[in-house]
């Protein structure tokens, strides 16, 4: 049945549906939006309508995936796909582990996180008892981000625990 179309469209492909009905009752159509359907138009239609409507989808589709793979904290703007930060306008890029690692200070930003747990989100253990990967990517971000990376403003070290993310709006002076 239609119920069970849009269940499989929706788990192997992933897109938006919309569903074509007939004129049947309205708490029907409801039913089916809120289960299956992303949006629905009911029989007769127009070719216009539905190729709008489509369209629409599509396009809210892919504003949700870009929201996704973008971070927005304070004056820094992390692309995660592209491995790109932007401060102030300026474009900075990125390694993978410096982007993984400055994305999980970005979702936690002024919170004190430990270097374990950041090791372990960042490098899926794969360097658990060594902490000399995460100095040296902290190192790294801070060449590439901070005005003066010996005083820095954004990645902060705090001492015996871990590091955290200040989010304050700079100035360059």
């Amino acid at each position: 049945d239609n119920v069970e179309v849009c269940r499989e469209l929706r788990q192997s492909v992933g897109i938006p549906v919309i569903a074509l009905t007939e004129n049947c009752a309205t708490s029907r159509h409801l039913e089916f939006l809120i289960n299956e359907a992303d949006d629905y138009l009911s029989k007769p239609i127009s070719s216009n309508e539905l190729l709008v409507r489509a369209e629409l989808l599509l396009r809210s589709q892919r504003n949700q995936s870009w929201r996704q793979n973008i971070i927005s904290v304070g004056d820094l703007i992390l692309d995660k796909v592209a491995n790109i930060l932007m401060i102030d306008k300026c474009t900075i890029h990125l390694t993978p582990n410096e982007c993984q690692l400055l994305s999980y200070l970005m979702h936690k930003p002024g919170q004190t996180i430990r270097k374990e747990e950041i090791i372990k989100a960042v490098w899926q253990n794969r360097f658990y008892n060594d902490s000399n990967a995460l100095r040296v990517t902290i190192r790294r971000l801070r060449h590439k981000i901070e005005c003066n990376p010996s005083k820095p403003g954004y990645l902060l070290t705090v001492y015996g625990v871990g590091y955290k993310l200040h989010t304050a709006k700079h100035f360059v002076v």
